[in-house]
């Protein structure tokens, strides 16, 4: 849970810096490092593992790099609902299947 947790605070990070940068300089190879960096010290100040940076970048390089009709906000918040619905449906299935695996072991006696 509390990577699930990092990931969807990395993810709307990511989306956050990602948008701004979208919006106001576009795809500037020199703002870009700079929102990289922002991220990473960032990252470093909310204590996010590796993980939650590599989520963050990677959010980042998509809202900014891949160019899309939308405004930068818009893309920036279907990718944050896009990540975080597939956390929480992945979240749901651990859940399920772990009540599963529980209630057969209770059945067959281990």
């Amino acid at each position: 849970m509390p990577l699930a947790v990092e990931r969807i605070v990395a993810s709307a990070l990511g989306a956050s810096v990602g948008a701004i940068e979208a919006t106001y300089f576009g795809a500037n190879l020199f703002v870009f490092a700079l929102a990289v960096l922002l991220l990473g010290l960032i990252s470093f100040m909310l204590r996010l593992e590796k993980v939650g940076y590599s989520y963050a970048c990677i959010t980042l390089v998509i809202i900014v790099l891949i160019p899309r009709a939308d405004t930068p906000w818009i893309a920036a918040a279907h990718r944050f609902a896009e990540v975080s619905l597939g956390i929480l449906v992945a979240l749901a299935v651990v859940a399920v299947w772990r009540e599963e695996r529980r209630l057969l072991g209770e059945k067959t006696g281990g």
